[in-house]
């Protein structure tokens, strides 16, 4: 026994155990940082999300396939031109040829149509497609052929934002890598310029102000405290969205605050999933990330769909790119699965040594139990610390009992509020029902006109049946039915939507209803504006009226406006909301 005697000597130190644990530490393998929380499950989504993106995609070629089916459908030239215009958006970041198609033939349209102002907005965008497929020679002759001087401020916002993403892309491209570039002098210089006339109130304003922020430190924290309560209210649905994101990325790059690059990397990477975006590069980033991290499984997944993306829009560069990164990822995860067969035979070594030290601290902890045995003495002298703290205890439930009745009344105050939920809900049900309920009525009296129709064709009665045919006075009271409820339910639903879009207009130029708890058609128009309904031809569809008087009526509205005409749909989406 005597290795036992020994054993009690140096077991009297627990230090001795922590040396030996502290010796063996190099031997085990560093592991990778681990992603904070909050990412981890914005990972999960994303991960989701690329699961449906076969189903995503074929959500928005079915909108195309509809567009296309439509333009065939549609006969009057200017309809045309933005029927086409619809596909020609949808393609943008789709897919790269087929857009480039589509603006060559609205280009044409808006020739016809005798609009320099659409020609620039359409030879704006094709170049930025063509610097997106890396034809960056093509981009720049499409660029040069807009006249800036001759510019809307809107479409020079445009041309100015061309002009940054042509020059940022041309050393990127040369360069063939993933890695963000600092953008070139001159690219400042034409950002500098951009900034002095794009309004705060522009979609893309918080966009280019991180822009101008990267690569400073102090101006970057200054950028990010006014953009990120704008962040709390993005839905993430759209590119604007995504790019947003992607440049709040790399603010917290030049912070060096890792976790938050990361996080509105996904979220950038979530927009672009969400609609379908293949001209993607916050994926191509975060396969990157996740290699770093150990992320195999996920950078595998992120740089194949990056790489299908690529082939899809017809992007040859980042093709060339994203062939580089899977190569990069495959060699890492060569050198990962050696290592770890290096790191298994030393596991096993280790797994031995813990064990001999596993049980050198039970012989440890059975001799430190013998001591225990003395130490009950001293508890008599504990029971009167106890009953202190027991006091103690005492008060500090009096305070809890306090702090529960607060509670309560808090509780109290959030049932009076979803009391007061329950009762908006009831009133859209309401709405829906009179809605429904209009519908059924309207589909008895078509139905009430099909059996006068038949039984007097039937008869032979065909000249009544004519003059039942030509008479509108059925259509026209039906119509007024349709629009007195439309007014009703959407009056009911908004009932400060025609103050708050009056708050629009310049003071002497209001509209204002004939009638209390009635709208007119200007109000109407943008009564679905605000619903999300901004095409015209759909407006058209809804109010029974002819694309052009919507056209009219828009443009008319629209130079009424306090701010700039340009945003005006877009205050309008947003009356309301926070």
């Amino acid at each position: 026994m005597w290795w036992l005697t020994r054993l009690k000597v140096s077991a009297m130190d627990i230090r001795h155990i922590i040396i030996c644990l502290i010796l063996l530490l190099p031997c085990l393998p560093a592991g990778a940082s681990t992603l904070s929380k909050e990412n981890q499950q914005a990972l999960q989504q994303l991960d989701a999300l690329l699961q449906r993106s076969d189903d995503l995609e074929q959500q928005k070629l079915q909108r195309i396939e509809s567009l296309k089916a439509k333009l065939d459908r549609t006969t009057g030239d200017e309809e045309r031109f933005w029927v086409a215009k619809s596909i020609f958006d949808e393609y943008q970041t789709f897919d790269g040829d087929s857009a480039l198609y589509y603006g060559k033939r609205i280009l044409e349209m808006a020739e016809h149509l005798n609009r320099p102002d659409l020609q620039d907005e359409i030879r704006i965008v094709a170049s930025t497609i063509y610097t997106a497929i890396g034809l960056l020679d093509e981009g720049k002759a499409e660029l040069e052929k807009v006249d800036p001087d001759g510019l809307s401020n809107d479409l020079k916002i445009r041309y100015m934002r061309q002009q940054i993403y042509l020059i940022s892309h041309e050393n990127q491209y040369k360069k063939i890598n993933s890695e963000v570039e600092m953008l070139p002098d001159e690219g400042k210089a034409v950002l500098d310029s951009l900034m002095k006339i794009l309004p705060p109130s522009h979609p893309e304003y918080y966009r280019y102000l991180a822009y101008q922020a990267m690569g400073d430190p102090d101006q970057s924290q200054q950028v990010l405290d006014r953009v990120l309560p704008v962040m709390d209210n993005l839905g993430y649905e759209s590119q604007s969205d995504a790019t947003l994101a992607w440049m709040v990325a790399r603010l917290y790059d030049t912070l060096g605050d890792e976790q938050g690059k990361v996080y509105f990397l996904i979220r950038s990477a979530i927009a672009d999933m969400q609609i379908a975006n293949r001209e993607i590069a916050s994926l191509e980033e975060l396969a990157v990330i996740m290699d770093r991290y150990g992320e195999l499984q996920r950078a595998y997944d992120y740089v194949d769909h990056c790489m299908v993306c690529a082939e899809r829009f017809k992007n040859r560069v980042r093709m060339l790119r994203v062939a580089s990164l899977q190569n990069e990822i495959h060699r890492h995860y060569h050198d990962r699965f050696v290592q770890l067969h290096r790191a298994d035979r030393t596991h096993t070594w280790l797994t031995i040594i813990f064990a001999l030290i596993l049980l050198a601290t039970c012989v440890y902890i059975y001799l430190q139990r013998r001591k225990l045995a003395r130490s009950y003495d001293n508890l008599a002298k504990a029971k009167v610390g106890i009953t202190d703290r027991l006091e103690e205890l005492s008060t500090t439930y009096s305070q809890l009992a306090d702090n529960n009745q607060q509670m309560l009344e808090m509780q109290q105050r959030m049932q009076q509020a979803n009391a007061s939920l329950e009762e908006s809900d009831r009133a859209k049900a309401r709405c829906i029902g009179e809605m429904l309920e209009a519908c059924s009525q309207y589909l008895d009296k078509v139905e009430a006109f099909r059996r006068s129709m038949l039984r007097l064709l039937k008869s032979s009665q065909y000249d009544k049946a004519l003059l039942l045919a030509q008479d509108r006075d059925d259509e026209q009271a039906m119509l007024k039915e349709y629009y007195k409820k439309f007014d009703e339910t959407f009056l009911s639903v908004y009932p400060n939507f025609v103050e708050d879009f009056n708050h629009l207009l310049q003071p002497d130029q209001q509209i204002l209803p004939k009638e209390d708890g009635r709208l007119n058609t200007e109000l109407r128009i943008y009564a679905l504006i605000h619903l999300g309904i901004t095409d015209s031809a759909r407006i058209a569809d809804i109010l029974h009226c002819s694309v052009q008087t919507i056209y009219n009526k828009r443009m008319k509205t629209r130079n009424k406006a306090i701010l700039s005409k340009d945003t005006f749909d877009y205050q309008v989406e947003n009356i309301g909301k926070s």
